[in-house]
């Protein structure tokens, strides 16, 4: 199964619970990314996780 986490703000702790979710998840055998602005990059790859930029996103106006 593929997971998308989403902190609900861009606050650090936020970013952090998301980056220790995605590890279970990686642990329990699962695919995971976390988001985060791009000021954050670097806090993220302090633990390993690879970043990638995304140069166009779009939200539906309902998400299910």
């Amino acid at each position: 199964m593929k997971f998308l986490i989403i902190p609900s703000n861009n606050a650090l702790s936020h970013i952090a619970k998301g980056i220790a979710l995605r590890d279970s998840l990686i642990r329990a055998g699962q695919e995971a990314l976390v988001t985060a602005g791009r000021s954050h990059a670097k806090f993220m790859e302090s633990f390993s996780v690879q970043c990638f930029q995304i140069l166009f996103s779009w939200m539906p106006d309902q998400v299910r």
